[in-house]
């Protein structure tokens, strides 16, 4: 997953991106981050390597991917957890955007 701190924060600094990465982050157990780490870095490759954007995703790429993990004989619950990987990746990038907006005001 890539970090917070890689957005583009428009001047926010840096002590706010790391509020809100640690109050993010609390939400989930460190286990349940690393292991979504990994699965956004999956959906990050395939996302190179078919042309479209990983972050922010649009529904056919995530399908796609979500496919080609199925088509690959992912199990049902790997598939899941790369889904809510790749949703809690969106959420955590969407959070930082009315940061962003307020400091360049």
């Amino acid at each position: 997953m890539p970090a917070l701190a890689e957005v583009p924060a428009a001047g926010l600094p840096a002590e706010a991106i790391a509020l809100v990465t640690a109050y993010q982050r609390a939400s989930k157990a460190e286990a349940t981050v690393r292991a979504y780490r990994g699965d956004e870095a999956l959906f990050e490759a395939w996302c190179v390597r078919y042309g479209f954007r990983s972050m922010l995703a649009s529904p056919e790429a995530v399908a796609g991917f979500l496919v080609h993990e199925a088509e690959a004989g992912r199990a049902t619950s790997t598939i899941g957890r790369r889904c809510a990987a790749i949703r809690y990746a969106h959420r955590c990038a969407r959070s930082l955007v009315p940061l962003l907006v307020a400091r360049t005001r």
